[in-house]
């Protein structure tokens, strides 16, 4: 698990049936349209260890302390390998966008920022350019993946049931008598 035992416990009490939050989140990732209700909500929710949390889920780095095999960042996920070269790099330049993109929208979302470098919607505006274009389209996607994926798992974290040590002992006995 990437996440510790505390980040998990931040998550649940931040997230936990708070699908308004997760949305209004999400708005702000892609650009969209915020009320004033979700801006007021991201500014009382989005400081200190939870944007810290965030920024973990949406921008993951290489961390030395990670359990092993749970070590990633959004440039090793990119599908090179059976690629050659000439192609490979607008795959590599169409993740760079998207991370500085996601870094970007992390700081409008604690607020430090209200300008976007990036803007979204000209990531889906075909130019004359085909590399170009190939580049934002796919970092569009990615972004949008990203987002969603990312989302889903702070909500499917965040409403997970713990276990007392009583009932997660139960259920490794039941899982061994199998």
């Amino acid at each position: 698990m990437r996440y510790t035992e505390s980040e998990l416990d931040l998550m649940r009490e931040t997230f936990k049936e708070n699908l308004p939050l997760l949305k209004a989140m999400r708005k702000v990732f892609l650009q969209l349209d915020v009320s004033e209700e979700e801006q007021e909500l991201l500014k009382n929710t989005m400081k200190g260890d939870v944007i810290a949390l965030v920024r973990k889920a949406f921008l993951p780095t290489l961390d030395g302390d990670a359990p092993l095999g749970q070590v990633i960042d959004l440039m090793m996920t990119v599908d090179i390998v059976s690629k050659f070269p000439e192609e490979a790099i607008n795959h590599l330049k169409a993740r760079e966008i998207a991370i500085a993109y996601i870094n970007e929208q992390l700081d409008v979302l604690v607020g430090n920022s209200t300008s976007d470098n990036i803007k979204f919607t000209e990531l889906s505006i075909l130019t004359a350019d085909v590399s170009e274009t190939y580049q934002n389209i796919v970092a569009r996607n990615t972004i949008i993946m990203l987002v969603e994926n990312q989302l889903r798992d702070i909500n499917t974290l965040a409403n997970q049931v713990k276990l007392t040590e009583e009932e997660q002992k139960e259920a490794m006995e039941k899982e061994s008598n199998k």
